[in-house]
């Protein structure tokens, strides 16, 4: 940069920095390389220190013009960015509405219910006390927050669309549809019954109904006196799972069409929640048993018949009590 060009270009940066740059300054510093001085001749070593000061009062000024081009910056319209606007949960679970805004500044984020026209929160703060909603507010730099809003424990009355807009900005908002379904949410369980006594080649037939937790359990293994129901053993028995939405269950069926001695013993069932429940099946043979049965009768019977017998010899009969009175009585009378 030539002495005139530093000259033009510290008279056009003091006018619009107002003067900063002293007047003696630039007279001192810019007189050898102003206009009316150029056809003077001067020495070199003037011509450097020209050159040298006009570079220091680029370096003072500059800084200067930056901060006021920060002072005056123009400012920006909130945004909205794109969130998850469709949220589906539990009935009795926990219900997590997302609203993230871009260029806040001043401005607060109220929350609204608009199915059932009723706001619900301004920043922080609950609306009204009888709303048991809350809001988590996270800051992830100077421009960029969120304002999601928690409900604990939804009920089928929360569902329906949600506002999540901006004070004194008419036009800034966003929705948020929630919607609630199934039964609410209750502690994992599992319910075994089905068939205890069967006949040999009768048929047995357990049902095993798993309900409860956050989710739907999505498996049931079976075991047989402590061995998983799986490859070769699965042969004899059929199994079939079905998941019940609307009961918020998953129930299976186990059967065994012709049950044998060996089927019998404890059954279990556990579910993909780890709950479980045993029945203990017991296959019954019924020649053996009627065998038995009569075996027991009949030995009653003998023993009744000795018994009847040795009644019959011990007890004299009427002839024999005759024949000795009369016996005992002739001598006597002759």
């Amino acid at each position: 940069m030539d002495s005139d060009a530093c000259y033009f270009f510290l008279r056009h940066r003091r006018r619009r920095m107002g003067g900063t740059i002293p007047d003696h300054l630039m007279l001192h510093t810019l007189n050898v390389g102003s206009p009316a001085s150029r056809g003077t001749p001067g020495i070199s070593w003037t011509r450097s220190l020209e050159l040298v000061l006009c570079i220091l009062l680029l370096l003072m000024i500059l800084p200067a013009a930056s901060h006021v081009d920060w002072r005056t910056r123009v400012p920006v319209d909130p945004v909205f960015l794109k969130t998850n606007s469709n949220i589906t949960v539990r009935e009795g679970g926990r219900a997590e509405l997302p609203c993230t805004v871009q260029h806040l500044g001043t401005k607060q984020v109220v929350w609204r219910h608009v199915d059932a026209d009723k706001y619900l929160t301004i920043a922080q703060q609950p609306w009204s006390p009888d709303v048991d909603v809350e809001v988590h507010h996270v800051q992830h730099n100077e421009e960029l927050s969120d304002w999601t809003l928690v409900l604990p424990k939804v009920k089928k009355v929360d569902a329906g669309l949600y506002q999540c807009q901006l004070t004194s900005s008419a036009g800034f908002h966003t929705f948020v549809r929630l919607n609630v379904v199934g039964p609410p949410i209750t502690e994992p369980d599992v319910v075994l019954k089905g068939t205890q006594f069967v006949e040999r080649g009768g048929k047995i037939e357990l049902q095993c109904n798993a309900t409860g937790g956050k989710q739907l359990a999505d498996a049931i293994d079976w075991f047989k006196d402590g061995n998983i129901i799986t490859g070769e053993r699965l042969k004899e028995y059929k199994i079939l799972s079905t998941h019940m939405l609307e009961h918020g269950a998953l129930v299976s069926n186990l059967q065994i069409d012709r049950a044998r001695i060996q089927n019998g013993g404890t059954y279990v069932c556990r579910s993909s929640h780890n709950v479980l429940r045993d029945i203990v099946v017991q296959v019954l043979v019924a020649d053996s048993s009627n065998k038995k049965r009569g075996t027991i009768s009949s030995a009653n019977s003998s023993n009744s018949s000795r018994s009847g017998a040795m009644e019959t010899s011990s007890s004299p009969s009427p002839l024999c009590l005759l024949v000795g009175l009369l016996v005992y009585v002739w001598p006597l009378s002759v």
